[in-house]
């Protein structure tokens, strides 16, 4: 079964919805809402599950890269702080591990990363 898809905080993901967080969501039990993606797997500027995880070296904060860039090209500041960030602190490093896990999290559950 394919899962779409939601930000978390919504209605069956992640902070505040059904099994938000870590937890699995139904284990062995059939569940009529949607699958919620571990947390540590959405970006925090966008909430949905990151394609592209990137580092921002600056706060040391894990962000989808389309996200970050997008904030960087506005924006002097972290955006989870908004402590200022200089030209190191907004080097962006690509997080494969978590690339690669989300990867296989997304294969075992059948989760649509469609937006």
């Amino acid at each position: 079964q394919q899962h779409q898809q939601q930000p978390y905080g919504t209605a069956g993901g992640g902070v505040g919805g059904v099994g938000g967080g870590m937890g699995a969501v139904g284990v062995g039990a059939p569940s009529a809402a949607p699958l919620a993606p571990p947390t540590a797997y959405c970006c925090p500027i966008s909430m949905f599950v990151m394609e592209d995880p990137v580092l921002c070296v600056g706060d040391n904060t894990t962000y989808e890269r389309r996200e970050i860039e997008a904030w960087l090209s506005t924006h002097n500041t972290s955006p989870m702080t908004n402590e200022a960030l200089d030209s190191a602190g907004c080097r962006l490093v690509s997080n494969r591990g978590l690339k690669d896990a989300i990867a296989l999290w997304v294969t075992e559950h059948g989760y649509d990363m469609a937006m």
